[in-house]
């Protein structure tokens, strides 16, 4: 292997061992379910006028995606796609929630 080659390699194990390790630190939290309900991020970007866009694509070649994220963060998603209209960019939604059993 080249040195760049090396270098890289050596970037992306300790990026890998980090979030590995990350995760473990989070999974030692005990999960609580709030109870919010869900919301459409398509239904949200309409009503709020805003354009924003969705992936077409399926996962993993055969699942749909779905577009509904927790309730509260509707307001500051349709505020960050507003922002980032105003800067000549749009807003492009790859995924939303997925629950464990998904």
């Amino acid at each position: 292997m080249t040195q760049d080659e090396t270098a890289r390699v050596a970037f992306w194990v300790e990026y890998m061992e980090q979030s590995y390790a990350l995760t473990e630190a989070i999974m030692r939290h005990p999960l609580q379910e709030s109870g919010e309900g869900f919301a459409s991020i398509r239904a949200a970007a309409e009503a709020a006028g805003v354009d924003v866009r969705f992936s077409t694509t399926l996962l993993a070649g055969q699942f749909e995606r779905l577009f509904f994220i927790r309730e509260s963060l509707i307001p500051d998603l349709m505020a960050i796609a507003r922002d980032m209209k105003e800067r000549g960019w749009v807003l492009k939604v790859e995924d939303g929630y997925r629950s464990r059993q998904m």
